[in-house]
């Protein structure tokens, strides 16, 4: 029986693998392959950076991973400024912040909430809590 299944679960594999290879060409096979052997000994961090959910704006991400983790212990929340004005940058935000929510430039900012600044600018009143990459977080007055 375990051999049965051993074979099922191969010719399942084989199978896939046959479609998929038939579905790309020959020179998008080739760059998937060398982007593979180049990131395979890197650190998951490192390949994160390069994937394609970053691809629109990779210092975005970077920042955004900087925020996730200087984010203060006390936060309900994260509102996100400095965001380029698209979905995908909010959803980016959304799910690497998880589970910690977050709103890209509200109007009012819920209490208990912090601001991430993407960028140079700051928000007037606030306090720096943290500096990260290509930006900053901020508290509310007390």
């Amino acid at each position: 029986m375990a051999d049965r299944r051993r074979a099922l679960v191969f010719l399942a594999w084989a199978t896939l693998l046959a479609l998929e290879l038939s579905s790309v060409r020959r020179s998008e096979l080739a760059r998937r392959w060398r982007f593979f052997r180049h990131y395979a000994s890197e650190s998951l961090e490192t390949r994160r950076y390069a994937g394609a959910a970053a691809a629109f704006d990779r210092d975005y991400f970077v920042f955004l991973d900087s925020v996730r983790r200087q984010l203060p212990a006390n936060a309900k929340g994260v509102a996100l400024f400095g965001l380029e004005p698209s979905n995908r940058a909010y959803y980016l935000a959304a799910y690497w912040l998880a589970p910690t929510p977050a709103l890209s430039a509200p109007a009012n900012i819920p209490p208990g909430w912090v601001a991430a600044v993407y960028g140079a600018a700051g928000i007037p009143d606030w306090r720096r809590v943290a500096s990260v990459y290509h930006g900053a977080i901020f508290e509310p007055p007390p």
